[in-house]
């Protein structure tokens, strides 16, 4: 059985995804999961247990010059990629014009079908093309949380046992780094990651003071990260913030 997951974007919502992986591998062992995930999120899934292909796209580029020979060509070579095999199933984790798009180009098998979700939950997006692409459309209650939610999606569209996801969320990251060389310090550490694609997002620079504030005075050291020039502003501007409030802060170099 192959199965395709369709969550492009962005960095939070494909980490709130990552323990369906793990569910499904458990419940299904011997089935094959791809992903399509946008470019930018790609080298986050090369850590994940169990994927079998990471299919990239760039829609957010794309959109921005869709009229261009560049980007028809891209969309050509993306599509052939999706395309390659069939799928039994493939899952709209996502919910959005954009994922029900990418799952209704999604080559099924003779017996394959296209899962989403049937309505909206509290602190998602959800637009109504998800629904309309599937062949299955999933009902789930209003309130649930984020990394629930796909578990429970999951697990509905492929029949296994609802009742296994009560267990903590298994996020299968394999480990890479040598853990006895940073893990005391970071026993001590706090990261604060102020970055988002959306200014709509961003949260207000007192609440980072008031936040570091607290985590001082209770040991630990504030570690400020960024991933562009802008963001390292920010950065330096937290840092300055908790600085006044005798509070030393490290700003990272660029990630």
């Amino acid at each position: 059985m192959r199965i395709l997951l369709v969550k492009l974007s962005s960095l939070g919502d494909v980490v709130h995804t990552l323990p369906v992986v793990q569910d499904i591998l458990v419940a299904l062992p011997d089935v094959q999961i791809d992903w399509v995930v946008e470019k930018a999120f790609a080298p986050l899934l090369l850590q994940v247990q169990g994927l079998q292909r990471i299919i990239p796209c760039e829609l957010r580029r794309w959109r921005q010059s869709f009229w261009t020979a560049q980007t028809r060509r891209e969309w050509r070579a993306f599509k052939a990629d999706l395309q390659t095999d069939g799928y039994d199933a493939v899952i709209d984790l996502q919910g959005l014009t954009k994922s029900a798009v990418v799952a209704r180009l999604a080559r099924l098998t003779k017996t394959g079908k296209r899962y989403a979700m049937a309505n909206q939950t509290d602190g998602s997006g959800y637009e109504a093309p998800t629904r309309w692409v599937a062949d299955v459309a999933i009902a789930l209650v209003p309130r649930i949380h984020a990394v629930a939610r796909a578990r429970l999606l999951a697990a509905k569209a492929l029949g296994y046992d609802v009742a296994g996801l009560e267990t903590a969320p298994n996020y299968g990251t394999k480990e890479t780094l040598d853990q006895s060389i940073w893990v005391q310090d970071a026993l001590k550490n706090i990261a604060f990651i102020h970055g988002t694609s959306r200014m709509d997002k961003t949260w207000p620079m007192q609440n980072w003071v008031e936040l570091g504030q607290r985590l001082a005075a209770n040991g630990y050291q504030i570690t400020l990260v960024h991933g562009s020039a802008k963001e390292l502003a920010t950065s330096q501007a937290i840092a300055a913030q908790l600085g006044r409030h005798r509070i030393a802060c490290v700003v990272w170099p660029l990630l």
